[in-house]
């Protein structure tokens, strides 16, 4: 039983302010930087008109083929 009572002391130990504001401060820093990546424009457009019950009724796909 020794390492469940390592495990209580390490769970039940107070944590300086400070080390939880810098741990705060660096995850908001890591969620703030920006890492969208560009997509490519899409070179397709579809569309489909369905009637009240579900049927298909016109569906088309425009292509540009650059």
């Amino acid at each position: 039983m020794g390492i469940w009572n390592k495990v209580k002391n390490i769970l039940t130990v107070e944590v300086p302010f400070w080390v939880f504001v810098l741990c705060f401060l660096g995850l908001v820093v890591v969620v703030n930087i920006d890492t969208d990546i560009p997509e490519e424009p899409c070179n397709a457009v579809g569309m489909k008109l369905t009637g009240p019950d579900g049927e298909t009724i016109l569906e088309f796909t425009i292509e540009n083929d650059e």
